[in-house]
């Protein structure tokens, strides 16, 4: 029932010239072969009718019901007007929050050309106050920066490849390093170039970018950054001249691991920081312990000699 009926009306000014009134006894009022619950559900929801907490029915004047129409009228366009307001205001900060957004981007992360990036390690280093955390795969001079934080009492940490410990050049860097104060570990593969200084901004190498570095500043990214250089340090062995069985035993179960995986010498030896022919030294050496033929059967083996998870 959506318009005004006879029926409606008759029950309104029954309701009106008798006062509260039950279904039952407007049926009777009006002889209506059924109880007008459909009428009388039309007019409540018009306001017309109120029922009491016993269940009669109440007629409400029309200016009063209009009266009340008119105040909801009312605080629906105030809050109109608020909804209005708040569009305008979140309208004029829409191209706020993208140039905010787009400026804590840029000093998030920035991608700079690497002659520039040594530029700005060499800053950072001299402006550096806690501890510089450094990862070196390659046999690149460590940066002279490091050397000048330790002389500030900087405290420096150093991730190398074992093969730092044969390369007598990079030998030598790190044993100086290693003087001044600097702690040197080194691991079976470095991954790549990585600066963390004071845990506050890191310089990690761009992918598929070898001429790029990102330097990076948001505090969640350097904190990632720095906790992967942790897991590595935490497994490293102390740093010195000569293998010892367990670098030794890391390195080959590195170089091991690859030949199952089916890579290539020249993969391996620029993974672990070897000379091709190093790396390959060090292939002969594993088949022959292995007995293996083939790369491919010491590659199958050591998948067969490796202990299982389970175990």
């Amino acid at each position: 029932m959506s318009e005004l009926s006879d029926e409606a009306v008759q029950i309104y000014l029954h309701v009106v010239r008798h006062g509260g009134t039950t279904l039952a006894e407007l049926r009777e009022g009006l002889r209506l072969r059924e109880p007008p619950a459909r009428a009388t559900t039309w007019l409540t929801g018009m306001g017309l009718l109120r029922a009491d907490a016993g269940g009669r029915l109440h007629a409400i004047g029309p200016a009063l019901v209009a009266a009340g129409t008119l105040q909801e009228e009312a605080r629906l366009r105030l809050e109109q007007l608020r909804l209005e307001r708040t569009r305008s205001v979140l309208a004029e900060f829409g191209p706020l929050y993208v140039q905010a957004l787009d400026g804590w981007r840029e000093r998030a992360v920035t991608a700079v050309p690497m002659a520039e990036a040594e530029a700005l390690l060499d800053s950072e280093l001299s402006a550096c106050a806690e501890e510089v955390a450094v990862a070196q795969p390659g046999e690149e001079p460590v940066a002279p920066g490091l050397r000048r934080a330790l002389e500030r009492g900087v405290a420096v940490r150093l991730l190398c490849p074992h093969a730092h410990r044969r390369i007598a050049r990079s030998r030598q860097d790190v044993l100086d390093l290693s003087g001044m104060g600097a702690q040197v570990r080194s691991v079976a593969e470095v991954p790549a170039r990585v600066f963390v200084l004071d845990a506050r901004v890191a310089l990690v190498p761009a992918s598929g970018e070898p001429a790029t570095m990102l330097v990076v500043r948001e505090p969640t990214l350097v904190a990632f950054v720095h906790r992967v250089f942790e897991s590595y340090w935490t497994s490293g062995e102390q740093f010195a001249a000569e293998y010892s069985a367990p670098v030794l035993d890391d390195l080959r179960s590195t170089i091991l691991a690859m030949l199952a995986e089916g890579a290539k010498d020249e993969f391996i030896a620029r993974a672990i920081g070897l000379s091709v022919r190093s790396c390959r030294r060090h292939i002969a050496e594993i088949m022959k312990t292995l007995g293996a033929q083939s790369r491919f059967q010491a590659g199958y083996l050591a998948k067969e000699l490796a202990p299982s998870a389970e175990e």
